[in-house]
């Protein structure tokens, strides 16, 4: 027959039992690798989801009032990790495993920006979310710009149209010099964009 002691004894260790299986588990966490320059890319992975879970990976940011969004579904695998370099979404912005898919393929919101307006240092901030809406992690990664501190100055003289590109660190010795010649897709922005 039990008792009221025995009772107690059977509660508290069945409390005890589900509190450590609680604990025991993984929460969802993006991991990024530290960024080594612009153009160096950023390892992603997404760890803790459960075997097999699908997920939705958006990438966020505001540069110069325009907002920028990528996103992808994708599906952890045995170990509850989306590694982006080997993972391909099933749906979204980008189609192949690339640890860069959600910063390159990120379009505006808005108006048609100026690709100058990346040069400076600006941040994303990436959201994992789970089918039924909710979110499971988010990070906040620093993103270095192209082409910190460059100044750009529009030339138009005896009949040449053009931009001059200064860089950051002018003083000192001459730098050399490389002439970008654009293409027939008019104007001057992505040569301009190129010699930054």
């Amino acid at each position: 027959m039990r008792t009221p002691r025995h009772l107690l004894a059977g509660a508290l260790l069945t409390a005890a039992v589900l509190v450590l299986t609680a604990c025991s588990g993984d929460r969802p966490e993006i991991i990024a690798t530290p960024v080594d320059g612009a153009f160096a890319p950023v390892a992603l992975r997404v760890t803790g989801l459960s075997p097999g879970a699908a997920v939705t990976l958006s990438a966020t940011t505001l540069v110069d009032d325009v907002r920028f969004v990528s996103e992808a579904d994708l599906v952890a695998d045995a170990d509850g990790t989306i590694d982006l370099s080997t993972t391909a979404p099933t749906s979204g912005s980008w189609s192949t495993a690339d640890s860069m898919g959600p910063f390159w393929s990120m379009t505006g919101s808005t108006r048609r920006p100026s690709l100058s307006i990346f040069d400076e240092p600006y941040v994303v901030d990436l959201t994992v979310t789970g089918t039924s809406g909710t979110d499971l992690a988010q990070l906040t990664v620093d993103r270095p710009g192209t082409a910190p501190g460059v100044e750009t100055r529009p030339v138009r003289d005896g009949g040449f149209v053009g931009a001059y590109a200064l860089p950051a660190d002018s003083e000192g010795p001459p730098l050399p010099a490389a002439l970008v010649l654009g293409g027939s897709e008019g104007g001057l922005e992505s040569a301009t964009t190129t010699a930054r």
